[in-house]
């Protein structure tokens, strides 16, 4: 069976709620991370496997702040952000655990979103990467997400049109929900 054939988030339901009613996302991390004590420049991905209870915290808030979708902490867990901070090799056990970090938080109430930010660079012209390979970048981060259960996906922040395009493809390519 193709990949793009499985799907184990709840992405009926969210179709169906979406259709019925106006869905309330989450707001900052970054910032309310930040007034916890994360250090300037560090990356806030790695705090779900470092510190996965502040993360929880924050996203419990939203919830109970009444948000309906809640947004995993990867906004730069792909590869090029995390080969920032020589974390890499954590790729999978830090998207991972944002998505279980979310649904612990958001319970039945909430929809889990995985959050694809900016991968670290920009496709040629105005940046040194091929399509191809930002494609890939984007697809390896998406494949975990789904793999892990997120009911739907967020691409945001995106300064060029080509990684946004990159980024969806990707998506597009893994799962047709």
């Amino acid at each position: 069976m193709k990949y793009k054939d499985q799907h184990k988030g709840r992405y009926s339901e969210f179709r169906e709620q979406l259709n019925s009613r106006l869905l309330i996302l989450d707001g900052s991390m970054g910032a309310l991370l930040m007034k916890r004590g994360l250090p300037a420049g560090y990356a806030p991905d790695l705090w779900n496997v470092e510190n996965p209870q502040v993360i929880e915290e924050v996203q419990r808030e939203y919830a109970q702040a009444g948000a309906d979708i809640l947004i995993t902490n990867t906004f730069g867990a792909s590869k090029l952000r995390l080969n920032e901070y020589q974390a890499y090799s954590r790729i999978h056990d830090i998207n991972a655990r944002a998505v279980a970090i979310a649904r612990k938080a958001g319970g039945d109430r909430c929809f889990v979103a995985g959050d694809l930010g900016p991968c670290g660079d920009t496709i040629y012209p105005t940046g040194s990467r091929s399509f191809a390979e930002i494609f890939e970048v984007f697809r390896e981060q998406a494949r975990i997400l789904i793999d892990e259960g997120v009911d739907l996906i967020i691409v945001e922040t995106m300064f060029d049109s080509l990684d946004f395009k990159a980024a969806l493809s990707a998506v597009r390519d893994i799962s047709t929900h």
